[in-house]
């Protein structure tokens, strides 16, 4: 992948970020809706090639952010015991290269944000990446940000990777640095500090930033006086060595020396964001303000919508079909299936009033009455008739925010069972499970999962389960081993008279005689849950832990 930007209007490079998981399924999504060349996963990172919109950009519902990419370069190893003024130069000769590079995609960053300006939605609420904000105080600022990024989560305590990341780059270090700086400055000109910050404000926000005027085509020079602000994200070995703070300061005076550019911490037109790691070196800048996880149409959240999203993406929706999501919760699984896939009908069924109240708002807020049905019920018995709807998608309660009545672990079986009872032959049972339950599901699967009774041979094919007396040795067809009771004849086929201890010979087809614990069911020879059969197991972060998504397809009635 050749990286930069063109500034000609052709296809130019990209990179989100993912959660952690989420990776393979954000590659499978822009090739479906963008068709997108090139496309390369990291950790954490998927870039790619595209000569797609910003309309069709904001429409990917797996990233977590979208970033233009301006440089890729091998990851960067700093020689033991380097001055910290070699160091910098070494970075900077390294990350930042020509200026023509960055002045393309200058260029390129330009003429997309008068591509969303031009479309004139405001599903992002500003979609330009940087504009002047209209805080009149850079701690109130910082605060505001916090809560903007912090708002999708605040319902739910599981936050992606790329989230829980987020907040420890150096911008906020920087903004507080920013602030003793401008303070200072306020105070040399007469005191008058807040009141002339609330004056440049208002002059800024009467005219367009330079950075949001698309140039003319075949014209590669930045816009002048363009101001911005570096944030970087350090992993490996190189963290060790460097703080954010300190790469942000090198690549900052690098790129003033090398532009022309201005540093401005509080209100920037653009952000430079470096990714530095034992894989990578990435710099990119920042596409929209707020991360394309935030969703316009949900009013309280509750899953990451990413995750969700994900869910309904690996059952495999078809048009016309009924999807059912037995524990749904607030809705977010429904909700982001809903925005996919326009000719679905959607069942939501939950026993806790609060959370089918949240879930109804949410559903009237995004205007899907029509769609997505919700009702009271139990998961463990479902109000849904035996194989009546087409795909089952469902995120288990597990963690410490769900304070549950159900032990979700003693009812594993009974509630997959259920599932499995109202899902079609051939449809789609996607799961999101905690490690422990994902063990114990396959344990189940296996015939091995707990269970009152020992479980059986499962190569007696119609004997009985255990019986006081151990059983015969099913090799001695002539005759019985030594016993208190007299044997059996064993050319009696259709069963033995009363005995108190009789050992049962496994030959006989019609039907075992009467022993002290009831015969196990012989029509479950393969183990419970045999009609489902598990096509794929995915791991994905959920912030603090982790998450086990199985996908299933019903075999049989």
């Amino acid at each position: 992948m050749s990286p930069g930007a063109t500034a000609d209007g052709g296809a130019r490079t990209f990179f989100c970020t993912a959660g952690g998981g989420l990776e393979r399924i954000l590659a499978e999504e822009l090739h479906t809706k963008l068709g997108a060349q090139e496309v390369c996963q990291l950790s954490g990172k998927v870039l790619f090639r595209t000569s797609a919109g910003m309309d069709a950009l904001r429409q990917l519902k797996s990233a977590e952010r979208l970033f233009l990419l301006v440089r890729r370069e091998a990851p960067v190893a700093l020689p033991a015991h380097t001055c910290p003024v070699k160091a910098a130069s070494l970075l900077q000769s390294r990350l930042l290269g020509d200026g023509r590079q960055w002045g393309d995609a200058a260029v390129t960053w330009s003429r997309l944000q008068g591509e969303t300006e031009s479309c004139g939605s405001n599903s992002q609420r500003g979609a330009g990446a940087l504009r002047p904000q209209r805080k009149t105080d850079s701690s109130v600022e910082g605060r505001g940000r916090r809560t903007q990024q912090g708002e999708e989560v605040s319902a739910d305590g599981r936050r992606s990777e790329e989230e829980e990341e987020g907040r420890s780059d150096g911008v906020n270090v920087e903004q507080k640095c920013g602030e003793k700086r401008k303070k200072g400055g306020d105070e040399k000109d007469g005191g008058g500090g807040r009141g002339g910050g609330i004056k440049r404000q208002k002059e800024q926000l009467t005219s367009p930033p330079p950075g949001v005027t698309t140039p003319p085509l075949g014209v590669t020079t930045p816009p002048p006086g363009v101001t911005f602000r570096v944030n970087c994200k350090l992993s490996g070995p190189l963290s060790r060595c460097l703080t954010s703070q300190d790469l942000s300061r090198v690549i900052g005076s690098g790129l003033c020396r090398l532009l022309g550019w201005k540093v401005e911490l509080r209100s920037p037109q653009l952000e430079v964001s470096v990714y530095l790691s034992d894989d990578h070196s990435i710099l990119g800048i920042p596409l929209t303000r707020l991360p394309l996880a935030s969703r316009s149409y949900m009013r309280t959240t509750g899953l990451r919508a990413t995750v969700a999203w994900a869910l309904g993406s690996l059952a495999r929706i078809q048009p016309g079909w009924c999807v059912l999501d037995p524990m749904c919760g607030v809705g977010t699984i429904l909700l982001e299936a809903a925005q996919e896939h326009k000719d679905v009908h959607f069942l939501g069924v939950d026993i806790d009033d609060g959370q089918l109240q949240r879930a109804n708002e949410n559903v009237a807020f995004a205007d899907l009455r029509e769609r997505i049905h919700l009702m009271k019920g139990s998961c463990s018995g479902l109000p849904v008739c035996s194989c009546s709807v087409d795909a089952v998608v469902c995120d288990l309660p597990f963690g410490r925010k769900f304070n549950t009545k159900t032990n979700m672990a003693d009812s594993l079986r009974c509630i997959v069972s259920e599932m499995e009872r109202v899902l079609r032959p051939g449809g789609s049972l996607v799961l999101l499970l905690s490690p422990p339950m994902s063990c114990q599901l396959k344990k189940l699967q296996a015939g091995s999962g707990p269970s009152a009774q020992p479980p059986q041979d499962p190569g007696l094919q119609a004997g009985p389960g255990p019986s006081a007396q151990p059983p015969q040795d099913p090799g001695l067809q002539a005759g019985p081993g030594p016993s208190a009771q007299p044997p059996q004849d064993p050319g009696l086929q259709a069963g033995s008279g009363p005995s108190a201890q009789p050992p049962q010979d496994p030959g006989l087809q019609a039907g075992p005689g009467p022993s002290a614990q009831p015969p196990q069911d012989p029509g479950l020879q393969a183990g419970p849950l045999s009609t489902l059969r598990l096509q794929a197991t995915h791991r994905v972060s959920l912030g603090a832990i982790d998450g086990l998504v199985h996908s299933y397809v019903k075999t049989k009635a």
